[in-house]
C-alpha cells in the first residue's frame, strides 16, 4: 500500500474521474468501485457523447451503473462527424471542464485511453498543476488515437497499462519505471462469466432500445461494430455495404451498433441510414445506438462472432469463446488474441464462410494478453500506493 502517511493524506482528498464515452464508463467504473473500497473519494464527471442523449444516459446507463447518478453532468457540442467537428469537440471538452479543476481538494485526475477529449482535459489538469494518472497508455492502433494516447502519456505522472508490451512503450517514452503499473484491462471485469448478465435480460434491452428486426434469444447472432478510420474515407464509405453484402448469404441475426463520434462517422451513419431505408435486404438486423459495457460483454459472450474494427474485439473479446473478424486499418499493430482474424473487405465473405463452417467455439487461452478479471483491483491498489505525484517530471529516454 506504500507509505501509510501518504495514503492517509490521499484518503482525505479527491480523485477527479471524467468520462466521455460508454467505453470510458466500462473501464473507469470498476476502478472507482475498488478505490472506494479503499476509502478514496472519487469525483465523477459525465460529459461528451456519453450525455449527448440525456434520455439514453438516464434510462439506460444510470440503471446499469448507479454510480453515474451522483456524477456532475457537463454537456457541450460533440461534433458532427467531421474533422472540423472533432477539433471543436476537443476545444469544448477542455473549456467546459476547466472549472472542475478549481477544487483545491483534488490530488489527481484519472483519464483513460486515447480519446481527444481525455487529452484536452489532461492538458487543463496539468495547467492547474494537478497530476494526471493515465489508464491504458502504450498501446498501438492505426489511427489518430495512437498519437493522442502517447501525448497523454507525456502529460501524465503515473501510468496504468494493460500488458508488458504497453509498459515497454511507456518506458521508451521516458517515464519513471516506478510510476508504471501493469494491471491488465480494467474492463475485463465485465467479461468474466460470473459477471455476465442473464441473456434474456440482454435480449430484452436490445429489443427495447433498438430498431429493426427483434432478436430471438434462441437463434444464432453476430454483432457488428464499425467505427470510422480517420485516414481512410473509402473505408468509411464502403464498410457498411461490404459487411451487409457478405452477411446476406448467412442466416444470422445481426445486432448492429452505431459508430463513435470521430471524424468519418458521418459517412458510416449515412450508410447505415441508407441500409435501414432500403429495408436491409434479407438481413435480420437490430440497430442500436449502443449498449452499456456489461450488457455488451454479455451479448458478445453468446454471439457467434464480432465483425468490425472495435478495439474491444482485439482486447476484451479474447476472454470470450467467440471469433472476431477485424476489418480495415484502424487497429493496425495492436496486440490481439488468437481468436482475431484480420480481413480485407474484399475477402470478408470467404472468411465468414470459413468461420461459419467451423461450429466449434473459440477456445479462451489461459494467459490473456490484456490481463485478468481482477485488473481493476490491481489498478486501484497502485493508485492508493502513490504517495506523491508531481506534474513536472524528469524524463529518462531509453
Amino acid at each position: 500500500m506504500g507509505d501509510i502517511k501518504g495514503y492517509q493524506v490521499m484518503k482525505r482528498r479527491s480523485l477527479l474521474v471524467p468520462m466521455f464515452t460508454r467505453g470510458n464508463v466500462g473501464k473507469l467504473i470498476p476502478v472507482v468501485r475498488e478505490l472506494r473500497n479503499l476509502g478514496i473519494h472519487c469525483k465523477l464527471i459525465c460529459s461528451g457523447s456519453l450525455v449527448e442523449d440525456l434520455s439514453y444516459f438516464s434510462n439506460v446507463m444510470v440503471p446499469a451503473f448507479p454510480e453515474l447518478s451522483e456524477a456532475q453532468v457537463l454537456r457541450y457540442f460533440t461534433g458532427d462527424g467531421s474533422y472540423w467537428g472533432m477539433g471543436l469537440s476537443f476545444a469544448n471538452a477542455g473549456s467546459v471542464l476547466a472549472n472542475s479543476f478549481s477544487d483545491s481538494d483534488l490530488f489527481a485526475c484519472l483519464v483513460v485511453g486515447d480519446r481527444y477529449e481525455a487529452l484536452a482535459v489532461a492538458a487543463v489538469s496539468v495547467c492547474n498543476n494537478i497530476p494526471v494518472i493515465h489508464l491504458e497508455g502504450g498501446e498501438k492502433s492505426g489511427c489518430l488515437d495512437e498519437s493522442f494516447r502517447h501525448a497523454l502519456t507525456k502529460l501524465s505522472s503515473a501510468h496504468i497499462v494493460s500488458n508488458t508490451s504497453a509498459r515497454d512503450v511507456v518506458l521508451r517514452l521516458g517515464e519513471d519505471v516506478d510510476k508504471v503499473c501493469v494491471s491488465g484491462a480494467t474492463s475485463m471485469y465485465f467479461f468474466a462469466q460470473e459477471n455476465w448478465i442473464e441473456f434474456s435480460d440482454v435480449v430484452s434491452l436490445v429489443n427495447k432500445i433498438g430498431t429493426g428486426v427483434a432478436i430471438n434469444a434462441e437463434q444464432p447472432l453476430v454483432v457488428v461494430s464499425i467505427h470510422p478510420d480517420n485516414f481512410d474515407s473509402d473505408f468509411n464509405s464502403n464498410a457498411v455495404s461490404a459487411v451487409a453484402a457478405a452477411l446476406k448469404n448467412f442466416d444470422y441475426q445481426i445486432v448492429w451498433l452505431s459508430p463513435n463520434a470521430d471524424a468519418g462517422s458521418g459517412q458510416i451513419q449515412k450508410s447505415i441510414r441508407s441500409m435501414v431505408a432500403e429495408g436491409s435486404g434479407h438481413l435480420k438486423v437490430r440497430f442500436l445506438r449502443a449498449l452499456p459495457i456489461n450488457y455488451y460483454a454479455s451479448l458478445l459472450a453468446r454471439s457467434s462472432m464480432l465483425i468490425g474494427n472495435s478495439s474491444s474485439g482485439l482486447r476484451e473479446a479474447e476472454a470470450l469463446p467467440i471469433n472476431v473478424i477485424n476489418i480495415g486499418q484502424r487497429q493496425n499493430g495492436r496486440d490481439h488474441g488468437v481468436n482475431t482474424i484480420n480481413a480485407q473487405l474484399s475477402d470478408l465473405e470467404n472468411i465468414l464462410r470459413r468461420v461459419s463452417s467451423n461450429k466449434a467455439r473459440s477456445i479462451v487461452p489461459d494467459n490473456l494478453k490484456y490481463g485478468t478479471y481482477f485488473s481493476a483491483v490491481i489498478a486501484a491498489q497502485f493508485i492508493a500506493s502513490l504517495n506523491e505525484l508531481i506534474v513536472q517530471k524528469d524524463a529518462i529516454y531509453r
